[in-house]
């Protein structure tokens, strides 16, 4: 076995876990997602990546504004 040999498998198996985890962290987030969908309520992503309900955002800004 040369040493490009090993490099091309080495690459392909760094190549095949990166693109595991893509599709695993996918699958979370769709997962809380549909977590929120399950209850009623309209799932949306936050700017810091968590999921939260749109209903209990509106709450939250309408509660954040009176308080000034």
């Amino acid at each position: 076995m040369n040493r490009y040999f090993i490099f091309a498998v080495v690459a392909a198996i760094i190549a095949a876990v990166a693109y595991g985890g893509f599709l695993f962290l996918g699958e979370w987030i769709d997962g809380r997602r549909q977590a929120i969908r399950d209850k009623g309520l309209h799932p949306v992503t936050t700017s810091d990546g968590n999921v939260e309900a749109r209903e209990y955002r509106a709450n939250k800004d309408e509660t954040d504004q009176g308080s000034e």
